[in-house]
């Protein structure tokens, strides 16, 4: 679904691109805006201030291996 989204977003595009109205970007806006919700969100996680002389421990973790062992 999302590759048929695509290829009608650059359609759009490249239909407005070569002199067509202005229609065609909307299409493309609105397509483009429909690809981005269907997508699940991995933005940020937290957000702390931190403040001078303040140390942090960061840990990365595979989203699959968290999911896949409950115990950690």
């Amino acid at each position: 679904m999302d590759w048929v989204l695509g290829r009608l977003r650059r359609l759009g595009m490249e239909r407005w691109a070569e002199g067509g109205q202005w229609a065609w970007l909307a299409f493309s806006v609105v397509i483009w805006v429909l690809r981005r919700a269907r997508r699940p969100d991995h933005g940020v996680v937290v957000s702390v201030p931190v403040k001078s002389g303040e140390r942090y421990l960061v840990t990365l973790i595979d989203p699959v291996e968290a999911g896949a062992s409950p115990d950690t």
